[in-house]
């Protein structure tokens, strides 16, 4: 996605969200790396219930829990609004992933991607650190839309921090789908061997 793109999209979901939730809206972007795979940087927009609408606003006082959301298919954080706005309105901190977002998209990179994120986001925001120090509970849940819920399976088989997966795509998998998911799984287990022991790094 080109910087005018993903700037105008991040305008829409921001006043969208703000306006349509009860809760006010903070917003933040950030780039998580990933030194397992060559500093690999994972670009997120993230959500979160705040004390007043805006960009980096103080969090609401309170603890929250998270979820990782994976776009579908050339898709981005853009076009969830009203999702996003009812999972901060319930008390959600919500994190779009924003990487693989072209026509010919790594899905096993995609999975490990958000499995990164849902590890590194909860250490990069523990108390003392980070724009959601303090606030960010140990509980994640992984969800995604077409492509980014198959990328969500691989997800939960990769991080230890994903309680939950929620998928758009394979709700109720015929025999093979749940095979090849497995096997997914099973790989994406082996190429993430490396995540537990990855130092987090972030850049705004």
């Amino acid at each position: 996605m080109n910087p005018f793109a993903r700037a105008f999209a991040t305008c829409t979901l921001f006043w969208s969200a703000a306006l349509s939730a009860q809760t006010p809206v903070g917003h933040a972007s950030r780039t998580y790396i990933d030194p397992a795979r060559d500093n690999r940087q994972i670009a997120c927009e993230i959500y979160y219930p705040a004390t007043s609408a805006g960009e980096e606003t103080p969090a609401a006082p309170s603890t929250f829990p998270y979820v990782i959301f994976g776009h579908g298919f050339v898709m981005a954080h853009g076009d969830y609004s009203d999702l996003t706005a009812q999972w901060v309105d319930a008390g959600l901190v919500v994190v779009f992933v924003e990487t693989e977002g072209g026509f010919a998209p790594n899905h096993g990179e995609f999975g490990l991607d958000l499995a990164f994120v849902a590890d590194a986001f909860v250490a990069l925001n523990g108390p003392g650190s980070g724009l959601l120090a303090g606030h960010v509970e140990p509980r994640c849940a992984v969800a995604g839309h077409s492509m980014g819920g198959g990328a969500s399976w691989l997800a939960a088989g990769a991080s230890s921090a994903v309680v939950l997966k929620r998928c758009g795509s394979w709700k109720n998998p015929t025999p093979a789908v749940a095979l090849m998911a497995r096997l997914a799984w099973f790989w994406t287990r082996w190429r993430s061997r490396r995540i537990s022991t990855a130092r987090w790094a972030e850049k705004p």
